[in-house]
C-alpha cells in the first residue's frame, strides 16, 4: 500500500513538474515571439519614416530640413502620411525581416535584423535598427544584433549589453545616440 502511495506520488511530482517546465518554456518561447513581432512593426515604420526622408532629400524643394540635418529630417518624416503602396517608390525597394533565435556566441537570442535597401542608405539606418531592437523591452537574454543588408551582405554587430544605455538614451530622445551606436557597431 505504501509503495503503492509512493509510486503516485512519485507519479503526480514528475507530471507537475513536468507542467511547469512546459508552461515556462511556452511562456519563454511567447515572449520571444511578442519581441519579434514588436521588432519588426517598429522596423518597418522607422523603414518607411527613413524611406520618405531619403525621397525628400532627393528633391529638396519638398524637403522641411536641411539634407544634412537628419534628425529633424526623421522627425517630420515620421509625421507624414503615406498612401498605400508605401515601400515601392520609384526604384528604392525599401524591405526588412526580422530573426530571433539561438545565439550561437551566448546563451540567449541573437536579434537579427536584413535589410534590403541601397548600401548607403544601409549603412545611415543601420545604427538606428540596432537601437531600436535594443530599446524594446524583453524578458529573456539576448546576446547580439545583427544588421544584413540583403544584397551586398553587408553585416554589422553589436552585443545587446552595449547597446542597451544606448537605447535608454535614444529614447529619452537624445539625438546623439545614434553616432554613439553608429560608433559601437562592429561592421564584418
Amino acid at each position: 500500500m505504501r509503495s503503492k502511495r509512493r509510486l503516485l506520488r512519485r507519479t503526480a511530482s514528475f507530471a507537475i513538474a513536468t507542467l511547469m517546465v512546459t508552461g515556462v518554456a511556452s511562456a519563454q518561447k511567447n515572449r520571444i515571439r511578442n519581441y519579434g513581432k514588436s521588432l519588426e512593426k517598429n522596423i518597418e515604420q522607422k523603414l518607411e519614416a527613413f524611406r520618405i526622408a531619403s525621397l525628400q532629400e532627393e528633391q529638396p524643394d519638398v524637403a522641411t530640413a536641411p539634407a544634412t540635418d537628419w534628425p529633424a529630417r526623421r522627425r517630420d518624416a515620421s509625421t507624414v502620411v503615406v498612401s498605400e503602396g508605401s515601400g515601392e517608390t520609384a526604384g528604392k525597394p525599401f524591405k526588412s525581416v526580422v530573426i530571433v533565435s539561438d545565439s550561437r556566441d551566448v546563451e540567449g537570442q541573437d536579434a537579427e535584423i536584413r535589410l534590403t535597401m541601397p548600401i548607403d542608405d544601409f549603412m545611415e539606418f543601420a545604427p538606428i535598427a540596432a537601437l531600436e531592437a535594443a530599446a524594446i523591452p524583453h524578458k529573456f537574454p539576448v546576446g547580439y544584433i545583427y544588421l544584413r543588408e540583403e544584397t551586398t551582405d553587408r553585416v554589422a554587430r553589436v552585443a545587446f549589453a552595449d547597446a542597451e544605455p544606448i537605447a535608454a538614451r535614444y529614447r529619452a530622445g537624445d539625438d546623439e545616440a545614434v553616432e554613439d551606436m553608429n560608433d559601437a557597431l562592429i561592421w564584418h
